[in-house]
C-alpha cells in the first residue's frame, strides 16, 4: 500500500460523480453509499478514485474499520488518558461562527487547501439531519472549543464526515482524539463499521488512518472491501 496502486483508467473517467441528498434521516441509504465507496461532501455523496488536483497524481482509497472484535491499541488507550482533563461533549451538529473560524485556521495546515473553501463545503446547513442524523464531538479546554469531530449515523455504520482542531495545541493529538471518541461512540451504539474517509495510494499525511486494527480498504478493481494490515511503523509524513 505504500506504492502507487494500479487503478483502472476507466475509473478516472467514470468514478467521479456527485449525487445530491434527497431525503432527511435516511440512514439505510447512507449505509448503501458508504458500502460502495462513496463519501459525504456538503450536499452530495461523492465518488472518486483518483486525486489529480495535486501532484503526484495518485489513488483515493476509502477506508473503514470493521468493529466486530475491534480493540484499541496501547497507544490509542494512552491518547484517551492524555485528554481526560478536557471536557468532551456529544451533540447534534451545529455549524457556528466559532467552528467556522476554527476550520479556517485548521485548513491552513494543508498545502492543497483552497482559500475559497469554508466549513460549508463539508457540512451543509442541515448537517444535523441530512443525509442522516449528524452528531459532533466537541472538545473544550475550560470554556474554549479546541477540537470538533463531525460524523453521521447509518443503520449499521458511522461515517467520519470531517474533523477540525486548534493547531496551536502542539502537545496534544486532538485530531486523533476526536476520531477515537467517534469510534468509541460507534462501538457503544453496536455499529458494524466506522468509515474513516480515504487514504492515498502513496505515503501521505493521511497515513495515521492506517494505524487501526480491523482495517479494510475499498478495492476499485474488484469493487469490494478487502483487509488491510495495520501500519505499525511511525512514518511522520507531513505536508510541505
Amino acid at each position: 500500500m505504500n506504492e502507487l496502486l494500479n487503478i483502472p483508467d476507466y475509473y478516472d473517467q467514470v468514478r467521479y460523480e456527485d449525487v445530491p441528498f434527497v431525503r432527511e434521516a435516511h440512514r439505510q441509504s447512507l449505509d448503501v453509499f458508504l458500502e460502495e465507496g462513496w463519501m459525504l461532501y456538503g450536499n452530495y455523496y461523492y465518488l472518486r478514485s483518483i486525486r489529480d488536483w495535486t501532484k503526484p497524481r495518485c489513488g483515493l482509497i476509502p477506508l473503514r474499520i470493521r468493529l466486530e472484535g475491534f480493540t484499541f491499541s496501547k497507544s490509542q488507550k494512552k491518547c484517551f488518558k492524555k485528554h481526560v482533563d478536557l471536557k468532551t461533549v456529544v451533540q447534534p451538529i451545529q455549524v457556528s461562527t466559532i467552528k467556522s473560524q476554527l476550520f479556517d485556521a485548521h485548513k491552513a495546515k494543508f498545502a492543497e487547501g483552497s482559500n475559497d473553501t469554508d466549513i460549508h463545503y463539508f457540512l451543509n446547513a442541515l448537517a444535523h439531519k441530512i443525509p442522516s442524523e449528524g452528531l459532533e464531538i466537541n472538545v473544550f479546554d475550560a470554556e474554549k472549543l479546541i477540537a470538533c469531530g463531525f460524523f453521521h449515523l447509518g443503520e449499521v455504520a458511522v461515517n467520519a464526515t470531517y474533523g477540525i482542531h486548534d493547531t496551536t495545541y502542539t502537545d496534544r493529538s486532538l485530531g486523533a482524539y476526536t476520531l477515537l471518541c467517534e469510534i468509541d461512540y460507534a462501538l457503544k451504539q453496536h455499529k458494524k463499521f466506522y468509515y474513516l474517509g480515504w487514504m492515498l495510494s502513496i505515503p501521505s499525511v493521511f497515513d495515521y488512518k492506517k494505524r487501526f486494527n480491523n482495517l479494510e480498504y475499498y478495492d476499485w478493481e474488484q469493487l469490494k472491501w478487502c483487509e488491510l494490515s495495520r501500519l505499525t511503523t511511525d512514518t511522520r509524513i507531513k505536508n510541505s
